[in-house]
């Protein structure tokens, strides 16, 4: 009965652990999964990267020590107790020194702002990581379709040197023909080969930033030519917003305002604090007692050095502020046009070049097989379709680059459902 017993405590154990290890399984899979057996999506690079990242980590951290010493400048003076014991005389004295009204709320205020700036930074850093995870996304995205179009450009260069090689044996072609296939095949390899080379360098620095081991695979889900993250369709209202809600510009704005602070803590600093001691004891057996107060007087050090100190550093502080602005809107503007120069290419491309490239590349072909075309001039057609091609691909990724500087420069998150 005992040994039953045992089983059945066993057995129930056993399953317990088993549903613990699924639930654990299942609530680190909405966590991981993506990053170990699914696709990465944009969104996943860019929240993965913020939760990993040391420096934005750092800053959290910066945070919550500001937030410790708002808490602290709340705190007042400490009292002092002294005793002192004679044959005579026995005193104990207590001393309490108290600030000088408005240094305590001050204090308090310049704390307070200084968690201000410590947020506004932690935000800029965010935008940050946000354009740095953006930009290796689609540089991967980009690789990824040069690799797959320079796959093909091998394949069709390997069956150019077939047919060179057959013509050359039946006596239509030149061994010259067959050298310059052998060619054009070396040199597809080759930009196949460091194409390939590109992209596992940049999905590294991806792993890196989101602190994937690098034996690990990754695969991103999504299209260069697809849906990009949203398009701005008028700059003046962005620059608008932007100089209110860039977080460059509330970290600007939240400096000149700590110092502001630091200005009128420098000139409190020369108001005296006071202090008041109480004193009590015996001496001759007799009991005694005085309270006194005391006041330092600023003969010398009247905090001069300090006050001037301070005025600067909020003069410097606000000289910084309205260079962010001027920066800001210079940025979007730049990154506005350059958005608009990337997009008419892309449209170029697709409206007529593509089709024209394709359609020349096919006719060189066909031309070559019925029509005796000169090998040397079907080498050169394929040469202008690959490049065209891989121009398409590098304006794609200059729109997608462009679009990430736009909403950067707006101070706009970039993270997208």
């Amino acid at each position: 009965m005992i040994k039953t017993n045992r089983k059945s405590e066993t057995s129930r154990l056993l399953r317990a652990y088993y549903l613990l290890f699924l639930g654990t399984w299942f609530l680190l899979g909405a966590n991981v999964g993506f990053l170990y057996g699914q696709d990465l999506t944009l969104r996943q690079a860019q929240e993965k990267a913020q939760q990993v990242n040391p420096r934005l980590q750092s800053l959290v951290q910066v945070v919550k020590a500001k937030r410790g010493a708002v808490r602290q400048a709340d705190v007042g003076l400490n009292p002092s107790i002294g005793i002192n014991a004679g044959n005579r005389v026995q005193t104990a004295t207590f001393v309490q020194e108290l600030e000088y009204p408005g240094k305590r709320h001050t204090r308090m205020s310049a704390a307070r702002a200084e968690v201000e700036v410590a947020e506004a930074q932690r935000g800029v850093a965010a935008l940050q990581i946000q354009e740095e995870a953006a930009r290796l996304f689609y540089e991967i995205l980009w690789g990824s379709r040069n690799v797959e179009l320079l796959r093909q450009n091998l394949e069709v260069n390997d069956r150019f040197l077939q047919a060179a090689r057959h013509k050359f044996e039946q006596g239509f072609g030149s061994e010259l023909d067959v050298i310059k296939g052998q060619v054009e095949v070396v040199r597809a390899r080759r930009l196949l080969r460091r194409a390939q080379q590109a992209v596992v360098a940049s999905r590294n620095k991806l792993k890196t930033l989101l602190k994937i081991p690098l034996s690990h695979d990754l695969t991103l889900q999504g299209d260069l030519n697809g849906p990009g993250i949203g398009v701005i369709a008028d700059p003046d209202s962005v620059i608008e917003q932007a100089v209110r809600s860039h977080p460059a510009m509330q970290l600007r704005q939240a400096e000149v305002e700590a110092a502001g602070f630091r200005v009128e803590m420098a000139r409190l600093a020369a108001k005296p604090n006071f202090a008041i001691d109480f004193e009590g004891g015996l001496e001759d057996k007799e009991a005694k007692a005085t309270v006194g107060v005391s006041l330092p007087l600023a003969l010398w050090d009247k905090k001069k050095g300090a006050r001037m100190e301070a005025v600067a550093t909020q003069e410097s502080r606000r000289y910084r502020l309205e260079n962010t602005r001027d920066q800001i809107v210079q940025k979007v503007t730049t990154a506005y046009q350059e958005y608009q120069t990337a997009l008419a290419t892309v449209k170029l491309f697709d409206q007529t070049l593509l089709n024209k490239a394709k359609e020349a590349a096919e006719a060189a072909q066909q031309a070559f097989v019925t029509r005796g075309f000169r090998f040397l001039d079907l080498i050169d057609a394929q040469r202008t379709y690959l490049d065209t091609m891989l121009e398409y691909n590098r304006s794609l990724l200059s729109l997608r680059l462009a679009e990430v500087d736009l909403h950067i420069a707006a101070g706009q998150s970039i993270i997208r459902e």
